[in-house]
């Protein structure tokens, strides 16, 4: 939130200086007391145009009038911090990112279902097998 949607709100004016300021403190107070540093960041990368692709297809009212600019706003400001790590706050500046193309859709394809679960697992040190292969193992089992 507050590299992204809180600092997108600001710069956007939706929320003032004042406000800003006291997210800030907030924001640092919590993290310094309150936060465990996490081992992994996963970011789902999407473009914006295939993200508002995509809430037109869920069509739920509350995203029926998000803009694409403010999709793109958003996507430079995930890209700022996961990708090019600016303005990050020190304690996560050297956490581990594992970038993931979502720009196809894994719902039709279980392959790339499959590819993506593998990365999230090796980034983690798990072991996965795909359901493919599973799938495989299980027919030939029947036979």
């Amino acid at each position: 939130d507050f590299h992204c949607f809180a600092k997108n709100c600001f710069e956007l004016g939706t929320m003032n200086e004042l406000e800003w300021n006291l997210y800030q403190e907030w924001f640092s107070w919590l993290v310094s007391k309150h936060v465990v540093i996490p081992t992994g960041f996963i970011y789902l990368q999407a473009t914006p145009q295939v993200c508002l692709d995509r809430l037109h297809m869920r069509n739920r009212k509350e995203e029926v009038n998000v803009p694409l600019n403010y999709l793109e706003l958003l996507h430079k400001k995930h890209e700022d911090w996961l990708v090019k790590k600016e303005s990050v706050a020190q304690c996560v500046k050297n956490v581990p990112v594992l970038i993931l193309d979502r720009n196809k859709d894994w719902d039709s394809d279980p392959l790339e279902k499959d590819r993506l679960i593998t990365k999230v697992a090796s980034f983690f040190n798990v072991d996965f097998i795909p359901s493919t292969l599973h799938e495989k193992k299980s027919s030939s089992l029947s036979l």
